[in-house]
Parts: structure tokens; sequence; C-alpha cells
């Protein structure tokens, strides 16, 4: 349903940005580029034409911990 699916995209942006944080070696200075980057990166996997399910974004894996 819609809010499960509104949940399942919450913890995948969340995982990617965690992901991205790490890989950047960010501080807190950063947040705000990898905010932007994270930003970025979801709107361009959800504007795919090929994805009907949030789970196939490339992202979920970063949720399961497959990064």
């Amino acid at each position: 349903d819609n809010e499960s699916a509104f949940n399942l995209l919450y913890c995948i942006a969340f995982a990617l940005m965690d992901h991205l944080w790490l890989a950047m070696h960010a501080s807190y200075m950063d947040f705000n580029a990898v905010m932007k980057l994270t930003r970025h990166q979801l709107e361009k996997e959800l504007l795919e034409e090929n994805i009907t399910r949030l789970e196939e974004l490339p992202s979920y894996a970063h949720l399961l911990g497959n990064s």
C-alpha cells in the first residue's frame, strides 16, 4: 500500500545517504553536499523507465547491505 511504499522509500533514501556519507568520508560540514547527491541519485533512479517497484531501484541494495 501507499504507506508501506513511503516507508520503504524513506529507508532506501536513508541507506543511500549513509552509503554516500561513508564513501565520501563526510563530516558534518558536508551534510548539504551529501543530501544533494542523495537526492540527485534517487531522482535519477526513480525516473528510469524500467523501474516498476521500489525493490528494483539500484539503491535498494544499500538497504540490504549489498553495497
